[in-house]
């Protein structure tokens, strides 16, 4: 229960900055692109996720295979911790 209680903590905490750095990253887009423009690409552009391994390929010239390998394991860790956390012991 303690365990599921501190994992849970985390969870949260964790799901806090990424909200908080989402704002940010819309903040700093519509001041850049103005209020319609800059909400749409917040929304629909994730910067860890298209605008990084995007500017990588355009710089090298190579898609960042080890930052999608990395970016798709925390998203199916963080899938299987929310499936462990929610069942029943």
């Amino acid at each position: 229960m303690v365990r599921k209680l501190c994992a849970f903590v985390l969870y949260g905490i964790a799901a806090i900055i990424g909200i908080i750095m989402w704002v940010m990253w819309v903040r700093a887009l519509i001041g850049w692109l103005g209020d319609r423009y800059g909400i749409l690409a917040g929304v629909f552009i994730a910067p860890g996720l298209f605008v990084y391994p995007l500017v990588h390929w355009i710089a090298e010239n190579s898609w960042p295979k080890t930052y999608s390998t990395l970016y798709a394991v925390a998203f199916i860790c963080g899938g299987c911790a929310f499936l462990l956390w929610s069942r029943d012991d």
